[in-house]
């Protein structure tokens, strides 16, 4: 996919969700797995977008939007799993926008989150259907750490990976 570099021009601004954002986050989601050819039903695998302050916020994690001139172009978040671990979920960046920066402002923002709360490790998945992500997280210091066969039609056989960074101490000042 080429790079559109106009939409670089443009300043992202990463903020945390609010309600108001529940239906876009599920577009954006949609839209972003439909540009790798993956189509998802909205099922209870998807409960997290019903209730992003359960999920996210109230296990001392965070959920977070990118958007641009008021348009939300990109979303993700993480979990806090008590044992300083944050697993990032639902990182989805709209196709149009995709290598443009939005995806790693995000990951930037959601990485000095947890380290500011001290976590050690963030812990993410995702599946050789997306070659761009997989090399996204690698350029920025993922590790391989899992990976499972899955055979699931229509989709042709795929791996879900799981991958690791540990994250630097939070510094003293």
């Amino acid at each position: 996919m080429e790079e559109n570099h106009e939409l670089l021009k443009q300043v992202v601004i990463i903020r945390p969700y609010e309600e108001k954002d529940k239906d876009a986050i599920w577009d954006v989601s949609q839209k972003a797995l439909q540009g790798v050819g993956i189509m998802q039903q909205k099922g209870p695998q998807h409960k997290d977008f019903d209730n992003i302050q359960e999920k996210f916020r109230d296990t001392g994690g965070i959920f977070l939007i990118g958007e641009i001139d008021g348009k939300i172009v990109a979303i993700g978040g993480y979990s806090y799993d008590g044992n300083g671990t944050a697993h990032v979920k639902r990182m989805r960046v709209l196709p149009e926008y995709q290598g443009t920066g939005v995806a790693q402002n995000l990951l930037d923002a959601l990485e000095i989150d947890a380290q500011e709360k001290g976590y050690m490790e963030m812990v993410l998945g995702t599946t050789t259907l997306m070659p761009r992500a997989i090399a996204f997280y690698k350029k920025n210091g993922y590790q391989e750490v899992g990976r499972e066969s899955v055979i699931q039609p229509p989709y042709p056989p795929f791996a879900n990976i799981t991958y690791h960074k540990f994250l630097p101490e939070k510094q003293k000042i």
